[in-house]
């Protein structure tokens, strides 16, 4: 039975223990590479708080979520660009 709780670990190595973050590296690269993509978990990181934020939620949910202290550190993960910015505005009233 999985251990459901808030503190139980989120990627489990092949011998049930909590997976330490090289391995856990090691595990996104070998996916990356399979999938012919490169990606880091900064990468990821980006492309969570980017995609969320272009969905309209809150900078401030986004910095809880990412467990940031200082809200510049998030913002500095969005990366929407000045093009996508536009047409979002085309659609504000």
């Amino acid at each position: 039975m999985k251990d459901k709780s808030p503190e139980a670990p989120l990627f489990l190595a092949i011998n049930g223990k909590q997976m330490i973050r090289d391995g856990l590296l090691n595990r996104i690269r070998r996916i990356g590479k399979r999938a012919e993509v490169e990606v880091s978990p900064h990468a990821l990181r980006r492309a969570f708080v980017t995609i969320n934020a272009n969905k309209g939620r809150s900078l401030v949910m986004l910095q809880m979520a990412c467990g940031h202290s200082d809200i510049k550190t998030t913002r500095s993960y969005c990366k929407t660009s000045e093009d996508e910015m536009i047409k979002a505005m085309k659609d504000w009233d």
